[in-house]
């Protein structure tokens, strides 16, 4: 590989790799938070807990991408343990990224999510994506009713997820397994706090 070459990809590496840390850490949280159910303990008008605005707090998310760039996202002050990265807030903010979950006592959500620009994948701005949601037994139902054209692809409109719910105070974990959301090798598990 020429030195030309190297200077190309080198860029486009680190684009990629904090792309896949903003996206895949996006995908997950909007896959985490989407589902209709046919259960008939339905806990959506009183949330269990769940109603208010939420902030993230810390994420950590199993993907083979993660495996494949883990010397990148290491470089980069991420957390990597085989395949699963572990991030935090305040690591988020260094890269300009915030993210808010605001869940209503009504069963509605809206996951409002704050990325700096990603040449070649997303302008810089606040993304939202909103949906439905009943939750029972450690369990919660989701289903996305819109989400930003910048998620096409990942998510869509209808997409439900069922996933695990634990709340405690004023701290929400939401973890969701690959079989929860269809995609093998990839799990993801997000605290909040508000």
């Amino acid at each position: 590989m020429s030195v030309e070459q190297e200077e190309r990809e080198g860029p486009v590496k680190r684009r990629d790799i904090f792309s896949i840390l903003i996206i895949g850490l996006c995908a997950v949280l909007i896959g985490i938070t989407g589902c209709d159910s046919d259960d008939d303990d339905d806990d959506s008008g009183s949330g269990g807990g769940l109603p208010g605005t939420w902030t993230i707090a810390g994420a950590t998310i199993t993907a083979p991408l993660v495996g494949d760039n883990s010397a990148i996202l290491q470089l980069a002050g991420v957390d990597v343990d085989g395949n699963t990265m572990t991030v935090n807030a305040t690591f988020l903010g260094l890269f300009g990224i915030s993210i808010t979950l605001i869940i209503d006592a009504d069963g509605t959500w809206v996951l409002q999510a704050t990325v700096p620009t990603i040449p070649g994948y997303v302008d810089a701005g606040t993304y939202t994506a909103e949906g439905t949601y009943s939750a029972s037994g450690g369990r919660v139902d989701v289903t996305i009713t819109s989400v930003p054209a910048e998620a096409a692809g990942l998510v869509a409109a209808g997409d439900s997820y069922t996933i695990s719910y634990s709340q405690s105070g004023d701290s929400l974990n939401l973890s969701a397994s690959s079989a929860d959301l269809g995609v093998a090798g990839v799990s993801g598990s997000v605290d909040f706090t508000r």
